[in-house]
């Protein structure tokens, strides 16, 4: 038995056979995905070919697109998942002499819900660490049409728009994400815009022409580190665009604020999957991984817009 880390082994072995064993890494941690993405090129690339005979790979799930995902839609391979407790309403349990229902019930509290859930349920490390749940996300996320600001083209939605504006430093992007309302008063994201590697000024042109295609009546940007302090002072900012300093009590407020929106039913945001993987990518510490494609970038040009509409409409959105 040679025991090798998946990242860091040597080429050219060809035994009987092999053991993937928590490839994944530890699963208390949460890795990004561009390292998911490594370890499943590694698997797929240079581990698959290795062994004559059998493979077999062991592990909790990380991502609901990574590598074990990815293996259950393959033809070749035959996968099982076991969680511990097989039905809760019925207290069946898969090793009754090890681990009773009274047992894992006790470890449920010890360890609590979420790490209970990943060790013990089978169910995605990101998954479970993540401020917004990916089922929730999925249910919101059906709109297919990203209006865009070159031609205005006519959408159902009432006369006035709200929007933020998430500025990146070099490595991340920024991100503008628009929101109008339709009849039933709900959110509805009628744009998104990524600006890889975009120029400031380009960014606030951008912005200006917005402003004026979708009528934004308030737009925050973050001004944090302040990068349009200049542009401020200058008075080439538009008059909708308003900064907003995001600390902590802020930051708490416009997540509490987009977890509310989507409990009551009041967001629908387009179909579309960088978003999707960047709103899943801040985690209940409101902490984001940096990865290929930003660093939870779109989550807070969200909670601007949110901050933006609530500004805007008089906070009707909580209504009950």
């Amino acid at each position: 038995i040679e025991p090798e880390g998946i990242l860091a082994f040597k080429r050219g072995r060809h035994p009987d056979g092999v053991i993937a064993d928590d490839i994944l890494k530890d699963p208390q941690a949460r890795l990004d995905i561009s390292q998911l993405k490594k370890v499943e090129q590694a698997f797929l690339e240079e581990i698959e070919p290795m062994p004559k005979h059998e493979l077999h790979v062991f592990g909790t799930p990380q991502d609901k697109e990574d590598l074990f995902a990815k293996l259950k839609q393959m033809e070749s391979y035959k996968c099982f998942q076991f969680p511990a407790i097989k039905s809760e309403s019925k207290k069946e349990v898969l090793w009754e002499s090890k681990f009773s229902f009274e047992r894992l019930q006790q470890i449920r509290k010890d360890l609590g819900d979420k790490a209970f859930n990943k060790e013990y349920m089978c169910r995605p490390v990101r998954q479970e660490e993540a401020f917004l749940k990916a089922d929730k996300i999925e249910a919101i996320s059906k709109l297919k049409k990203n209006f865009q600001v070159i031609g205005r083209e006519p959408y159902s939605l009432r006369d006035y728009c709200y929007a933020g504006l998430d500025i990146g430093k070099k490595a991340h992007p920024s991100h503008l994400f628009v929101l109008g309302f339709d009849r039933k008063k709900r959110m509805v994201q009628v744009h998104s815009k990524w600006m890889d590697g975009w120029d400031y000024k380009d960014q606030i042109e951008y912005c200006r022409k917005a402003i004026k295609v979708f009528k934004i009546e308030w737009l925050y940007f973050d001004n944090t580190r302040a990068e349009f302090e200049g542009f401020k002072e200058t008075e080439e900012l538009p008059d909708e665009m308003k900064p907003l300093v995001m600390g902590s009590k802020v930051q708490w407020e416009m997540a509490s604020a987009i977890d509310a929106a989507i409990t009551q039913n009041k967001l629908l945001l387009l179909n579309e999957g960088r978003q999707k993987r960047q709103l899943l990518n801040v985690d209940n510490d409101l902490k984001a991984n940096t990865t290929s494609e930003g660093h939870a970038d779109c989550f807070w040009s969200l909670a601007m817009a949110i901050k933006a509409a609530q500004k805007g409409e008089g906070e009707i959105l909580w209504e009950v």
